[in-house]
């Protein structure tokens, strides 16, 4: 079973930026038009934001991250926040170093997910 992203991270909506990274690949040729063909069949989507976390979670996210997720590759399963709609989609850290910077009694980072495609589930 896929695990839920832990409703205590706040997401910082006023930094989240998505990019939606090209799905095709061009080849070129002596004479004629160049190729141009799918990598794949799902388009790959990846998330920047930053995250606060209050100090009393902050273990228990560190936990999370490196148990549950065999520290940050598992999936996740997270409600899309770029929508209105509630719509869970599957994630995946790209981020291979966790950096936080605290500020007071909240640790702050940012993070960098990924899914492919409509990963709804």
């Amino acid at each position: 079973m896929i695990t839920k992203f832990p409703d205590y991270v706040y997401i910082d909506g006023s930094t989240i930026r998505e990019t939606r990274l090209s799905n095709v690949i061009s080849s070129q040729f002596e004479t004629g038009p160049d190729q141009i063909r799918p990598v794949s069949s799902s388009t790959k989507y990846r998330l920047q934001f930053t995250a606060r976390i209050h100090e009393d979670n902050y273990k228990e996210f560190l936990n999370w991250f490196e148990l549950v997720l065999k520290q940050g590759a598992g999936y996740f399963i997270l409600n899309d926040p770029l929508s209105c709609e509630i719509i869970c989609l599957k994630y995946r850290f790209l981020n291979k170093d966790l950096v936080f910077e605290r500020s007071g009694q909240i640790f702050e980072s940012s993070f960098e997910i990924e899914r492919y495609g409509d990963a709804r589930l």
